[in-house]
């Protein structure tokens, strides 16, 4: 009966930390990238919008492509892609 219980108890623990590590952990990896990329493009923008004001002449930035690429860079620098 307690070999039974600490096999169903083994059972248990494995389910859930298979579950944390391929659903739980992975979404929140990718939350979290998310706002570090909208972050860094809420700079980038500031920055731009900065120089347009001193007056430098320069290209707007792609600001989609952008948030893109630190995306997908921030979820490799993790593990998830």
């Amino acid at each position: 009966m307690k070999k039974q219980y600490y096999l169903i108890l083994l059972v248990i623990l494995i389910l859930g930390s298979a579950f944390y590590w391929y659903e739980l952990r992975p979404n929140s990896i990718k939350k979290e990238c998310y706002n570090k990329a909208n972050e860094a493009k809420n700079r980038l923008n500031s920055t731009y919008n900065g120089l347009l004001q001193d007056g430098v002449n320069t290209t707007e930035p792609d600001l989609d492509k952008y948030l893109k690429d630190e995306y997908e860079k921030c979820l490799m620098e993790n593990g998830i892609k």
